[in-house]
């Protein structure tokens, strides 16, 4: 308990001072299944600012329960539509060091966000896949390990944005699951 209030404390210390930063969002999510009997509720703070033409320093932090992890790392701008970083940092297991790779490709009409990741507490990866229904809405697909793959709905509002993703199939635990949260974006 006392490490995930620290760890919160940090995702919104880090959140509010790189606030001048080019994109920093805050999710605020929880992962529930009735089946498993499972309820986690998860922060995530993630930026990006730019450091040089197509080049940016990007940061990630995440905590759980039972589960912290800070990450710092570049990216850059592969195209008009595609980019993609790599990050690194530290996990609160034995052994400590984490990685991440992630490649984006965003459009006016669709948005695709692969990710993976790799520490001593083992891998991990998610993709996320969304377009327009109308202006504020947006539906598709995501796949996170743990947590299962099923459809995805967003409803945008302001500088934030509700998201489900109702029904989750975990092919690992074979039980179905429900994702919902609250992105800002500040």
């Amino acid at each position: 308990m006392k490490n995930s209030i620290l760890s919160v404390i940090l995702i919104l210390f880090v959140s509010t001072v790189s606030a001048q930063a080019d994109f920093v969002a805050v999710n605020m999510y929880n992962y529930s299944s009735i089946q498993a009997k499972t309820f986690r509720p998860m922060i995530v703070s993630f930026g990006s600012d730019s450091i040089a033409p197509r080049v940016s320093f990007n940061w990630f932090a995440m905590t759980t329960p039972d589960f912290t992890e800070g990450l710092v790392g570049f990216g850059t701008q592969l195209s008009s539509r595609w980019s993609g970083n790599a990050v690194v940092g530290i996990e609160n297991h034995p052994g400590l060091l984490r990685g991440q790779v992630n490649l984006i490709r965003a459009t006016q009409k669709s948005f695709l966000l692969v990710s993976g990741e790799y520490g001593v507490s083992g891998y991990w990866y998610m993709s996320l896949f969304h377009t327009p229904i109308t202006k504020n809405i947006r539906a598709g697909a995501f796949v996170r390990r743990f947590e299962g793959i099923g459809p995805y709905a967003e409803l945008a509002f302001g500088k934030c944005k509700a998201w489900v993703a109702p029904v989750l199939y975990n092919h690992e635990t074979h039980v179905f699951g429900t994702e919902f949260g609250l992105r800002i974006n500040l």
